[in-house]
C-alpha cells in the first residue's frame, strides 16, 4: 500500500513545462536549418542573426528552465532530509509528475484560451524545413513529426489550438481534402494506446528500425485564405490517417 504520509516532489509549473519544450523546438529547428545550409558557425553569424540567435535562445531558455527544475529537486531534499537519491524506486517517486495538478493546470489554460470541454485531442503533421532556391525542402531524419492539438468547431470556424494560442480556420476556406498515398515517418506518439494495438490495426502502422511509426498515408486539407494585404494564399494542413475521420466530422 502506499505510503500517504510520503511527500513526492513538486514538478514544474504547467506553463514551465510546455515553454521548455518550445525552446527545444527552437534550438532544434534553428539547429536543423543551420546543419542543412553546410554553413560554418561564423559564417551564419555573417550572413544573419536570426538562426544563431534562436539557436541561443532556445539553448538558454532551456537551461534556465533546468536550472530552475534542479533547484526545486534539491530544495525538496534539504527540507526533507535527503542528501543524496541513491534508490531507482525513490528517484522516480522523487521526480514523479503530480497528475492531478497538471490536469488542474491545463484545464485553466483551456479556460482561459475559450477551448470548450468537448474539444477533440487531434494529432496533426508537422515537419522541420529549409528554404532553398527551388522551395521548400524538410530536413530528415523522419518525414513528419506529431503535434497534439485541440480541435473544435466555432460556429462557421475550424478551431485548432495549443497551450499558448486558438487558431481559427474558415471553414469555407478549406477547398478540398487530399489523401496522399505512400509511406511515411512520422516522429511521436501522443495516444493512450499504442500505435500497433486492435484499435489502429485498420490504418496499418509499423515502425521502423529508428523507433519511428510509418504511416501507410496521410490527408492533405487545402486551405485558401486571405493576409493582410487581401491576397489569397494557400496553405495545408496535415491530417494522419487515423484522426481523418474526427476531422472529417468537424469541417462539415
Amino acid at each position: 500500500e502506499p505510503d500517504e504520509n510520503k511527500k513526492i516532489a513538486p514538478s514544474l509549473p504547467l506553463p514551465l513545462s510546455i515553454l521548455q519544450y518550445v525552446f527545444v523546438g527552437m534550438f532544434a529547428v534553428a539547429l536543423g536549418i543551420w546543419v542543412s545550409s553546410g554553413k560554418t558557425f561564423k559564417l551564419m553569424l555573417e550572413s544573419s542573426l536570426a538562426i544563431p540567435a534562436l539557436m541561443v535562445t532556445g539553448f538558454v531558455g532551456f537551461v534556465i528552465i533546468s536550472i530552475i527544475d534542479i533547484a526545486m529537486s534539491k530544495k525538496f531534499a534539504k527540507e526533507n532530509g535527503l542528501e543524496k537519491v541513491s534508490d531507482v524506486e525513490e528517484f522516480v517517486e522523487l521526480h514523479e509528475v503530480d497528475e492531478e495538478a497538471e490536469a488542474a493546470a491545463a484545464e485553466k489554460v483551456k479556460a482561459e484560451l475559450g477551448i470548450p470541454e468537448d474539444a477533440v485531442d487531434m494529432d496533426f503533421l508537422s515537419f522541420f524545413y529549409r528554404e532553398g532556391a527551388d522551395g521548400i525542402f524538410p530536413i530528415k531524419p523522419f518525414d513528419f513529426m506529431t503535434l497534439e492539438m485541440f480541435a473544435y468547431t466555432d460556429g462557421d470556424f475550424l478551431c485548432i489550438a495549443d497551450y499558448n494560442d486558438v487558431y481559427s480556420i474558415p471553414k469555407s476556406a478549406i477547398t478540398s481534402v487530399e489523401k496522399i498515398a505512400g509511406s511515411v515517418t512520422a516522429l511521436g506518439w501522443s495516444k493512450d494506446e499504442a500505435f500497433d494495438s486492435d484499435i489502429y490495426a485498420e490504418f496499418e502502422m509499423t515502425e521502423t528500425a529508428d523507433g519511428f511509426i510509418s504511416l501507410p498515408y496521410y490527408y492533405s486539407a487545402h486551405i485558401t485564405a486571405e493576409n493582410e494585404d487581401g491576397e489569397a494564399e494557400e496553405f495545408e494542413l496535415l491530417i494522419p490517417p487515423y484522426e481523418y475521420e474526427a476531422f472529417s466530422a468537424l469541417i462539415k
